[in-house]
């Protein structure tokens, strides 16, 4: 279970505590209906979430993608590092900022007023 679904039981369980604490008449759901209740949530998550746990099953190794992947999926990842680390001319602020300059302002092929130079 997600972080995000554990925090909205949490919000959930700790709402009714307060509306029953404050007086308010809040009927809770008996072991049976608690029971029903449980299985219609795993079944629904199921068909929600399943095809997508199949396909990083499928392709990562683990139906939880970021964590714990194969090695199959660490090496390819791994393999990219050099490709990464080619490109640009280093990893500072000063060189962040003047790729902007060089995505904005192309070295070539830049003609005045849309106008290609005549031959």
């Amino acid at each position: 279970m997600p972080i995000q679904g554990i925090l909205i039981l949490g919000m959930v369980l700790l709402s009714i505590f307060l509306l029953k604490r404050g007086g308010w008449a809040i009927s809770t759901p008996t072991f049976p209906e608690w029971r029903r209740l449980a299985v219609a949530f795993l079944i629904g998550s199921l068909i929600i979430a399943g095809p997508f746990m199949w396909k990083s099953w499928s392709v990562a190794g683990t139906p939880l993608y970021p964590f714990f992947p194969n090695a199959a999926f660490q090496a390819n990842a791994q393999s990219t590092v050099p490709v990464r680390d080619a490109y640009g001319e280093a990893r500072t602020l000063v060189a962040w900022v003047r790729h902007f300059w060089t995505i904005a302002v192309p070295s070539s092929g830049v003609y005045i007023l849309d106008t290609p130079p005549r031959s």
